[in-house]
């Protein structure tokens, strides 16, 4: 009697424990077959480069502020979300994390969030390039498979670029470069991601510089509305997904209008204050954009607004042709006249709606009249309206006047040859689809001929420092002390937090060839010279190769420097020399024709990095493997231009000059 009693309970605690393991799987599996209203995805490649990364090698610790922010914002979203909101809402994450001991190559999870922590880990990927076409599809596509809806939102969170790419992954392979740079999202990659996952209602581009007419050009037939910021933005920008996926779960009948919308009042408004960016003194975005990408495709006039943009290109190149050498001149002169606030300069971008206003204030210019009309129609086509390309922009109350340049989208128009040709890798521009829908590349090609000055305003007589080859995280930078005040040429952390360029020398030039590995700089010699004091026989300035980020721990550089007059090169002095990460090396230039030794100045650094701890997860008891696409496209690298700021940097000329005498 006994036995078959305890045969039967074992016989019953075996069911049930079969009851429970059966559960469990259920309970996944309901949640992945139920179709509910909305899908979030949010893609956060928190594997990414920052501006402090040089001391690390590896990309880890707490330099790593993009990976602490993301990490807070998975930790925080379970306590933002309105109970029982995830009856009718799906909030899923690919969280690509740094490097670390057992992942050196960065750690990829699909992650479920809930009400509470920790989040349920559903698929470990590994290391994964999240700067691949092919991830970002199949993780869509999981969702997708896993988490119908009947309504798709989309958050890429990392640095963006406009024209040149997002989410760049600080291990994946960069295509040109020998240097630990990784690589990125291309906006062709965006496009063909989505063309094998399929359309998203809503995109948010939680990075910098996401509002780019290019992008909006080629995501046409896959986002029904795209939230993004024209200008640099703070580190909010990356809690962005969180605060949406906040309102989302208080109405989660919203439809995708009203969730772009609220896209954008969330960027006008930011609430949360994670402790990883507790130095941030303005939260709310400097800019967003409320775009309709789809309405690229309709009819404005007579023609979709397409047709109506590539007709207005057709006319430039006529410009062009009717009188070459005075179109380019007065592009030049229109070209100088549009501000780049908001933007990086070595991003080359301009505002569209600003250039076209400038060309109709030159209407008396063109040899062309139809430049000037086609201008005017593409312009009230990008007016904020409910029934245009744009349905809302906003820009910061307080940086009202600073942006007043900025109306809603980006364009690619850089100032000079090297800079646009070389950036980041060979033709870059020619593979999006404004190129090959239009003329626009074509114009800007006609602008920088090989034979024409990689300037568009040429300098009779100037000094040029030319640096080769270097990691792009090697910034080169010019000095000049002029009355008691030091006066900068080179890159320089902006007010969005971003590195811009300088020229605090009248007429300096600027210019990188990224995959070439080039950086020049060029200074009038009319504005040393004015420079001089009384009782100076000559000018003279400084040079410095700053190296506290570089991706190489010894790196050869190549540093000349020309004086040139009517484009004949009358003197010229090279020096190669050996940079360590974390070194600065510093010379000094006078204009009779003499240059010192490059030396280095102050010590590589030699911190070691911290350890990391991993985010916690659960596991569901099933887990199931995407095959991957073949890809036969990379993207290339997020370039950060990096500097340790003005203020170190004059450290470095003081040290400098003390170690001189």
């Amino acid at each position: 009697m006994i036995k078959s009693y305890l045969t039967i309970i074992i016989i019953a605690c075996a069911s049930l424990n079969n009851f429970f393991i059966a559960k469990n799987y259920l309970s996944v599996s309901q949640t992945t077959n139920e179709q509910k209203n909305w899908t979030v995805m949010l893609y956060y490649c928190a594997d990414t480069r920052t501006h402090g990364v040089g001391p690390y090698p590896n990309n880890s610790g707490a330099y790593n502020w993009l990976n602490s922010i993301m990490f807070d914002c998975i930790s925080f979203l379970p306590g933002l979300i309105t109970g029982g909101s995830l009856d009718d809402i799906n909030i899923i994450v690919l969280y690509d994390e740094p490097y670390s001991a057992s992942y050196p190559n960065g750690h990829a999870k699909i992650l479920k969030i809930g009400y509470s922590n920790p989040p349920l880990e559903l698929e470990d990927w590994g290391a994964e390039n999240l700067g691949l076409y092919v991830t970002l599809s199949n993780f869509i596509n999981y969702c997708k498979n896993h988490f119908p809806a009947n309504h798709y939102a989309l958050s890429l969170t990392d640095h963006g670029r406009a024209y040149s790419g997002y989410c760049y992954d600080y291990h994946g392979q960069h295509p040109y470069w020998n240097y630990t740079l990784g690589d990125c999202l291309t906006v062709r990659e965006l496009r063909t991601a989505l063309t094998y996952a399929g359309r998203v209602n809503v995109l948010f581009l939680d990075t910098c510089l996401g509002a780019s007419f290019e992008v909006a050009w080629e995501l046409t037939d896959f986002v029904d509305y795209l939230v993004a910021g024209e200008s640099t933005q703070r580190k909010t920008a990356l809690v962005h997904g969180v605060d949406v996926v906040r309102r989302l779960s208080q109405n989660t009948a919203m439809s995708p209008f009203e969730l772009a919308q609220i896209g954008v009042t969330t960027a006008q408004s930011v609430i949360l204050n994670p402790p990883s960016i507790p130095n941030d003194q303005f939260y709310d975005w400097p800019t967003v954009s409320l775009i309709a990408p789809y309405r690229f495709n309709l009819t404005p006039v007579a023609a979709s607004f397409k047709d109506l943009f590539s007709g207005f290109t057709d006319e430039l190149i006529v410009e062009l042709d009717n009188n070459f050498t005075r179109a380019r001149e007065l592009f030049g002169q229109i070209r100088g006249e549009l501000s780049g606030n908001g933007f990086t300069s070595s991003s080359m971008l301009i505002d569209l709606y600003e250039f076209l206003e400038a060309i109709e204030a030159h209407s008396a210019n063109f040899t062309n009249p139809q430049v000037v009309t086609k201008a005017g129609s593409v312009k009230n086509y990008l007016e904020v309206s409910p029934t245009s390309l744009l349905h809302d922009f906003y820009i910061r109350p307080d940086l009202t006047s600073n942006l007043a340049n900025l109306h809603g989208f980006s364009i690619c128009f850089p100032d000079s040859r090297d800079l646009y040709q070389g950036y980041l890798w060979p033709n870059m521009y020619e593979d999006i689809a404004i190129a090959q829908d239009t003329q626009w590349d074509d114009f800007i090609f006609r602008l920088f001929p090989p034979e024409a000055d990689p300037f568009l305003w040429p300098i009779p007589e100037f000094w040029e420092v030319n640096l080769y080859p270097i990691d792009p995280l090697v910034s080169c930078h010019v000095f000049l002390e002029h009355e008691e005040l030091i006066r900068h040429v080179g890159l320089a952390t902006g007010d969005f937090g971003l590195s811009e360029v300088e020229l605090g020398i009248e007429g300096a030039g600027y210019l990188a060839d990224l995959v070439g590995g080039r950086a020049m700089i060029r200074i009038p010699h009319n504005s040393l010279s004015l420079m001089k004091t009384n009782n100076e026989i000559a000018q003279k300035f400084t040079i410095v190769i700053n190296g506290s980020h570089a991706g190489t721990v010894n790196h050869p550089v190549n540093l000349s420097v020309r004086h040139v007059v009517d484009n004949s090169i009358v003197w010229e002095q090279s020096q190669v020399k050996s940079l360590e990460s974390g070194q600065d090396l510093a010379c000094e230039v006078s204009t009779t024709e003499e240059m010192s030794e490059l030396k280095p100045v102050g010590e590589p650094s030699t911190t070691t990095p911290p350890t990391t701890t991993p985010i916690t997860t659960t596991s569901p008891t099933n887990s199931t493997n995407l095959d991957p696409l073949i890809s036969d496209f990379f993207g290339p690298s997020f370039i950060v231009f990096s500097t340790t700021g003005i203020f170190s940097l004059l450290i470095i000329i003081i040290l400098y000059n003390k170690k001189k005498k």
